[in-house]
């Protein structure tokens, strides 16, 4: 499970620099900022390929996360962003609702793993955030 501890860190970094360069904008801020777009295209890169790589044990313990839709907006991101068809409010939407919602099941499932690891009596703590799934929005409502 170390290798999902230093995923699970590296989506919350990745989540974290996100919440920075985002903050105090509005969305027509953010559409008017090319080096914000660039960087929070790179981190959402980054926060998928580490969602892919999370263990398959580690996913079915989280159902609720959405890690597949995490990669599949990174898909979409990195081959299309910066096409006249890539729609930015998409992008907007979800660096301001999925990526800290993400983040937050990150931090949690992260304490589990860790918990896990030190305490032998926590090995029969049932897995689970009991909270809404985390989506990531691909297209257009």
């Amino acid at each position: 499970m170390k290798d999902d501890k230093e995923r699970l860190k590296g989506i919350i970094r990745a989540c974290d620099k996100i919440g920075e360069y985002i903050a105090g904008m509005t969305y027509d801020d953010f559409i008017e900022d090319e080096k914000t777009i660039d960087a929070c295209a790179a981190k959402s890169s980054v926060i998928g390929n580490f969602c892919n790589e999370i263990s398959e044990h580690t996913k079915a313990l989280h159902p609720e996360v959405d890690w597949h839709g995490a990669y599949r907006f990174r898909c979409r991101v990195d081959h299309s962003y910066d096409t006249p068809s890539f729609d930015l409010s998409i992008m907007w939407d979800t660096l301001t609702d999925s990526i800290p919602k993400l983040r937050d099941d990150c931090v949690i499932i992260l304490r589990e793993l860790e918990l896990s690891s030190e305490s032998p009596r926590s090995k029969g703590r049932k897995p689970g955030l009991g909270r809404r799934r985390t989506g990531f929005r691909l297209f257009r409502r």
